[in-house]
């Protein structure tokens, strides 16, 4: 059982347009997840890899920035590629 089934059978009567219009309303957006989720990569992976507290912190910054940028590439690129489809 996937979840459009699940959710499909739980919403007896209710017509697929109406399930997708108020399920996508309700619905925090999930690239919003993506932040947190660099900068906890970014701060773990170099904590793993050195000692010095304000080393770990210079690091992490950069590498933050890096996969944030790097995602708004790829982003940038998706949409691109999707335009007028």
């Amino acid at each position: 059982m996937n979840f459009l089934t699940g959710v499909l059978s739980d919403c007896r009567g209710a017509s697929f347009r109406s399930l997708l219009l108020t399920g996508r309303q309700n619905l925090m957006n999930v690239t919003w997840y993506l932040i947190p989720l660099a900068a906890a990569v970014s701060l773990v992976w170099n904590a793993s890899r050195y000692e010095s507290t304000e080393l770990i912190l210079i690091r992490s910054g950069r590498m933050f920035l890096q996969i944030i940028v790097f995602m708004a590439i790829i982003l940038g690129g998706l949409v691109a590629l999707s335009y007028r489809l």
